[in-house]
């Protein structure tokens, strides 16, 4: 990428958009804006995905219940030591029912507000 397409990533990344729409306004492709993103440690921006919305992840171990890890999502990855998208995919695979060795459940952020008010 050239510091222009760089700079202008940057704008487009800070006023929220994703990947696909910054490459598309840069000239280039979603995987290069993903690699920079990923090379300055910036999160994606998605839109209404559960994956960038601050909340809290419950696992278990399927066969007898035992809590696995509680948390946000990089706890959590921590927690089962693997990465953040390793976990992600984890999540995704357990809640289609691929991966019947977890239980995962998801809160957002919104849902535990509501929870708190009613407490």
């Amino acid at each position: 990428m050239t510091q222009d397409q760089i700079s202008m990533a940057d704008k487009l990344y800070e006023d929220g958009l994703n990947d696909v729409e910054i490459g598309n306004a840069c000239g280039v492709s979603s995987n290069t804006i993903r690699s920079w993103r990923r090379r300055t440690d910036r999160p994606a921006n998605y839109f209404g995905k559960e994956k960038n919305l601050p909340g809290e992840w419950t696992v278990y171990l399927a066969a007898d219940d035992t809590l696995l890890a509680f948390g946000t999502t990089k706890e959590c990855a921590s927690a089962l030591g693997m990465s953040c998208d390793a976990f992600y995919q984890l999540c995704s695979r357990a809640r289609r029912g691929v991966v019947k060795k977890y239980s995962v459940y998801y809160r957002t952020a919104k849902e535990l507000m509501e929870d708190g008010d009613s407490a």
